[in-house]
């Protein structure tokens, strides 16, 4: 298993004071050859170069297969996570747990969310799982659109922060962050989700602490064709939200925003027990 960087340095620096080779420390630790061996058996190996360079061929191909691993098993979530879109228009409603399909949401986001710092808040293990009668491909284009006008928010407050384009905003030493009182921590990127089981309904809250939205601007973004990211403010708001606001209302719930500078929040709530209603 890949060891984290403080634990590789105390390993080298201790097989340091058994070998006196600097390099060669370095070596056995890349290959993971120094966990649990007794220092006998460590200089053992140091004395057989040929033995030592097997176990270091052995050492790249496992890290190689274990990368493979990786990569295959999130490329197979994001196809799961795919697939939560392509339904059938017109199927039943199904149980769905709401927890799912935000985390379907968020897997297809995570390029947008670089560098943000991301809080669950779901119902403990003991709680009853927060499930609603939907059509799970729409849920998903609700909290897609819901997260990538997060991630618009969270950029442009960087772009503020950062004085210029966003490559200044997201470059070395600015992180996407708004410059603090003197002598103050700028505050990180951060987005909340959470998701909560109230009577006959789940509310799922989206939290940003981005730039907020301007108070001319929000009461008219469930407007169908409104937006404001092809003028010169950008709130990552626009077409997304009037989509967003149809397919909860399809869904019996409800959609609200509340907006300050540094905090914006998006509350859906769905009923537990809406009937599907003919088309």
């Amino acid at each position: 298993p890949p060891a984290s960087t403080r634990a590789e340095r105390g390993e080298r620096r201790a097989l340091e004071r058994v070998l006196g080779d600097r390099d060669l420390s370095r070596r056995i630790v890349a290959a993971g050859l120094a966990a649990g061996r007794e220092p006998a058996d460590i200089r053992a190996l140091a004395a057989d170069p040929e033995r030592l360079a097997t176990l270091e061929a052995a050492a790249s191909i496992g890290r190689a297969e274990r990368n493979m691993r990786v990569a295959t098993g999130r490329i197979s979530d994001l196809v799961a996570s795919l697939s939560t879109y392509v339904r059938p228009q017109g199927e039943a409603f199904q149980d769905v747990d709401v927890r799912e399909v935000l985390e379907d949401a968020l897997r297809l986001t995570a390029h947008r969310l670089h560098g943000v710092q991301i809080e669950r808040v779901y119902p403990g293990e003991a709680d009853p799982a927060p499930v609603v009668p939907a059509h799970p491909g729409e849920l998903a284009q609700v909290w897609t659109n819901l997260l990538t006008n997060a991630a618009d928010a969270l950029a442009s407050r960087g772009e503020r922060a950062g004085g210029g384009g966003r490559e200044t905003a997201r470059g070395e030493g600015a992180g996407g962050r708004e410059p603090g009182a003197a002598g103050r921590e700028p505050a990180a990127d951060r987005l909340t989700l959470r998701v909560a089981q109230e009577p006959g309904a789940v509310r799922v809250e989206v939290e940003d602490n981005g730039p907020g939205i301007a108070p001319e601007v929000l009461p008219r973004i469930f407007e169908p064709r409104f937006t404001t990211k092809h003028g010169q403010v950008r709130f990552g708001l626009g077409l997304g939200m009037g989509l967003a606001k149809s397919v909860v209302d399809a869904h019996g719930g409800t959609i609200a925003v509340d907006s300050r500078p540094g905090r914006t929040l998006v509350r859906v709530t769905l009923p537990t027990d809406h009937t599907q209603e003919a088309p």
